[in-house]
């Protein structure tokens, strides 16, 4: 989920907004047996209003790059090139406080583990309005509205 692009001015056009931009991006894990290279020069790019499927076989690295994306690589990860932008914004360089605050706010992921993802004996919008008073600051009945009003976007 990506946050509402308010910080923009009112009469700039939002068609062809680049939201997430890798550009030659190689990422390796370190293992006994040397590095391992999980990420080699990735590119890619989602404009506003684009989804992106990431397919393949198992191990060929779709959660190492959405772990990069999110910043949750394990010490055992080694960046090697290229960068990982949301809005314009490198996250690379980004402090461990600054990706606590861009996560949750900005960008977030629904994990593949279903544990850890939606619950299924609560209310998908509760869910959201949820994130979005922990994150937002909304007040729980104005979470519920806009939660609402973000599901109804996506034809859920």
């Amino acid at each position: 989920m990506v946050e509402k692009l308010g910080n923009l001015p009112a009469e700039a056009s939002l068609d062809g907004l680049t939201v997430l931009a890798i550009r030659d991006y190689s990422l390796n894990y370190n293992t006994t047996s040397g590095p391992f290279e999980a990420l080699k020069s990735i590119n890619l790019e989602i404009n506003r209003g684009q989804t992106l499927g990431l397919v393949g076989e198992s191990g060929s690295g779709k959660t190492s790059l959405a772990w990069a994306i999110m910043r949750y690589l394990p010490d055992n990860a080694s960046e090697v090139s290229g960068s990982i932008s949301l809005l314009g914004e490198n996250l690379r360089g980004k402090s461990h406080q600054e990706i606590l605050e861009i996560r949750g706010r900005r960008i977030s992921m629904v994990f593949q583990d279903p544990s850890t993802s939606l619950n299924p004996v609560i209310r998908l919008g509760d869910q959201i309005a949820e994130v979005l008073v922990r994150h937002r600051g909304l007040t729980p009945k104005q979470a519920l509205t806009e939660g609402e009003a973000l599901l109804a976007t996506t034809g859920i």
